[in-house]
């Protein structure tokens, strides 16, 4: 009976065998017939298909790419650009996205390596401009300056309209060639007049340095012009080019110090400025005036820093000797003037400033300086603004700062109808002078014309919203109408 069992048993599994052995025959025949289906597909569709497919994969870690770059996941984001480039198909764009994922996190070397290849695959003028432009931006940044004006002079044949790029290639050039350096700053004030003022200054302190055969005076000169413009990084160069060239050069140092004290301008790595030593603009000052007690810059540069530190007694020591030196400057009395006031000491100070108008009588800047001071402090008005307001514009009756101030000495002494007079001649001359509207209003509001004077205000918030003028319009608004 056991046998029999067994035997039943060994039959019934035989028989499952057999079953499975031949539904996955059938199973194999179907995907046989599946996959020749398949192939034949192929076959009429033709080999470009599985190319495109390939390529399809490719364009997708690009896009990846980028829409994790735009989505600010830049791991990510160079993560799948790099897979793109491996393969050899990442587009002159996404080498450009590359680029600016690698500098975002401080790779800068890495950034310029992707944007040249970049234009070294792009045919797209934009395109080109794009990648040129971050390589400009990058290059200045690492204090590459030869490459930095090949960048430019390439920007320039690719936008020759555009002034900035001629603007930024004549600031870079001004530092290593003066002479060369003119035609692009002057082509770039011809297409924005915007720009003719510091072309302006630029152009005089070049020309005016060919007349010294010293190259380091010419830095030294190009250096001022540069900051006087808001260049301090290029004016920095200049000046240490100069101090690097004659250690002895007491001015380039004292002037090295005062780049020094712009660090928002400057990177401070790259000069020494900060380094963790806030007193390194006073090393630089001090040792300028080692080489040379008597330089004027570094007199000067040194009240001027002691000032910014609300040490106004120390200015005031330098400004001395710096009068002692040189008693027929009109400047640095003036200067002494601005620091004696700021200590309270109005006698003296009003003295300092009636000396610099004796030594420049003829010049109506001393006289409005004057003049401010005592309006300023409300300091003898009727003695000293008064006159001093009157001369100026007596040497210059068409100049508007003048007329203004003339305005504002006869408002504070409640003369309301003629401040008014020579507050509208000073708009005849100028009718977007933001301080002459801002007086006009106050004398508006002084003889109760409460309309005229919202109206002023209002213009001087549009006109000058951003400057000291046009924050004194607007809390007066919000004072006189709430």
């Amino acid at each position: 009976m056991r046998r029999w069992l067994e035997t039943g048993v060994l039959i019934g599994l035989l028989a499952l065998f057999v079953l499975v052995a031949w539904l996955q025959a059938v199973a194999l025949r179907a995907d046989r017939s599946w996959l020749a289906l398949q192939q034949r597909a192929l076959g009429r569709i033709g080999p470009a298909w599985a190319g495109a497919h390939a390529a399809w994969r490719v364009n997708s870690w690009e896009q990846a790419g980028i829409n994790s770059f735009q989505e600010g996941n830049l791991e990510a984001a160079m993560l799948h650009l790099e897979q793109a480039a491996s393969l050899h198909s990442l587009s002159s764009g996404g080498y450009l996205a590359l680029g600016d994922a690698y500098l975002q996190v401080g790779r800068q070397e890495d950034a310029l390596a992707a944007w040249r290849v970049g234009l070294e695959t792009s045919a797209d003028p934009q395109l080109k401009s794009t990648l040129y432009e971050r390589q400009w931006g990058a290059h200045r940044a690492l204090g590459d300056y030869p490459a930095a004006i090949q960048d430019l002079r390439a920007l320039v044949d690719l936008q020759p309209a555009s002034p900035i790029w001629q603007y930024q290639l004549g600031l870079l050039l001004a530092v290593d060639q003066p002479q060369a350096s003119l035609a692009y700053l002057v082509q770039s004030a011809e297409i924005d007049p915007g720009l003719a003022d510091q072309v302006r200054t630029l152009e005089v302190a070049i020309q005016s340095s060919r007349l010294q055969a010293d190259p380091d005076y010419t830095l030294l000169t190009v250096g001022r012009a540069l900051a006087s413009v808001g260049e301090w990084e290029l004016a920095g160069v200049a000046f240490r080019r100069a101090a690097l060239a004659r250690p002895d050069y007491a001015e380039a140092w004292a002037f090295l110090g005062e780049v020094c004290q712009h660090p928002a301008e400057v990177d401070p790595a790259g000069w020494g400025c900060q380094a963790g030593k806030a007193q390194d603009p006073l090393l630089y000052l001090q040792h300028a005036l080692e080489l040379d007690e008597r330089s004027f810059a570094a007199l000067s540069l040194m009240a001027l820093y002691w000032q910014r530190q609300g040490n106004y007694r120390q200015a005031v020591d330098y400004l001395r000797r710096a009068v002692q030196f040189y008693p027929q400057n009109s400047a640095v009395r003036a200067d002494l003037g601005a620091n004696l006031a700021l200590l309270g000491e109005f006698e003296a100070a009003a003295h300092a400033y009636q000396q610099a108008v004796a030594l420049s009588p003829l010049d109506p800047a001393y006289y409005r300086l004057l003049a401010g001071f005592s309006i300023r402090y409300e300091y003898r008005l009727d003695e000293l603004a008064l006159p001093a307001a009157r001369r100026a514009v007596n040497l210059d009756p068409q100049d508007p700062a003048s007329l203004d101030q003339m305005g504002e000495v006869l408002f504070l002494l409640r003369d309301f109808d003629t401040a008014e007079r020579f507050l509208q001649r000073a708009l005849l001359i100028d009718p977007r002078y933001p301080p002459a509207h801002l007086h006009l209003a106050l004398v508006y509001l002084m003889r109760g014309e409460s309309n005229r004077a919202r109206e002023k205000l209002s213009f001087v918030v549009s006109l000058a919203r951003d400057t000291p003028t046009g924050r004194q319009a607007l809390r007066l608004l919000r004072n006189y109408f709430p």
